[in-house]
């Protein structure tokens, strides 16, 4: 029980310095994870705004929010 849980954190550990490194090199996908943030904060606070009943959206948009 415990070999595993070690080894999930040397595995996560050594695939996050991976990935650190990749992106580093490829600036671009930073860019676009940051563009997906940006969506995804920009559809919880719409959400929340069309909850609170202080923003009204057509119906059709409705399943996006």
């Amino acid at each position: 029980m415990i070999f595993g849980l070690v080894l999930s954190v040397v595995l996560t550990g050594a695939l996050a310095t991976v990935l650190a490194n990749y992106i580093q090199k490829h600036l671009w996908i930073a860019y676009v994870g940051l563009g997906f943030i940006l969506l995804v904060a920009l559809q919880l606070v719409i959400g929340g705004l069309v909850d609170l009943e202080i923003l009204s959206i057509n119906e059709s948009f409705k399943k996006y929010f």
